[in-house]
């Protein structure tokens, strides 16, 4: 999120609807929960000066994904929601790979590179998403 976030506030996306959009895809339920926040918020944030508001647009574009990492870590580690955080974990892991196909196939072609730090990302939740399982499937693994 944090490298999505860079991108878009820095404008290599081209239009920061984009990355917006994106960031909105990834960290779905969370997201929306805040942009609902966020809107009674905005006279406030407009009335501030210019570096002020900046930090509260970083802040604003990174705290879903943020929140959604604290609570699928939370759903993995009880041993009652395991199978739900599973689910959704996975979920968010097709939309970071998915956002980083898109943005690697592009038809604007500036935008392309930028796809490749998401395709890692993803690639990297994948990875230690099946790594974890390994783990919890070893005949050594402490049940909760």
């Amino acid at each position: 999120m944090g490298v999505l976030t860079w991108m878009t506030m820095v404008g290599l996306l081209g239009d920061s609807l984009y990355g917006f959009v994106l960031m909105l895809l990834m960290a779905f339920p969370v997201s929306i929960a805040t942009l609902l926040i966020g809107i009674p918020l905005t006279p406030i944030v407009e009335a501030q000066s210019y570096d002020v508001r900046q930090v509260v647009y970083y802040v604003q574009l990174a705290l879903p994904g943020v929140m959604l990492a604290v609570i699928l870590f939370m759903l993995l580690k009880s041993a009652r929601n395991r199978v739900v955080g599973r689910g959704l974990t996975w979920f968010a892991t097709a939309c970071v790979l998915m956002s980083g196909a898109l943005l690697v196939l592009d038809d604007w072609e500036p935008r392309r590179p930028y796809g490749w730090p998401l395709l890692v990302c993803g690639l990297g939740m994948a990875a230690g998403l099946l790594a974890g399982r390994r783990v919890a499937l070893s005949p050594g693994a402490k049940k909760e």
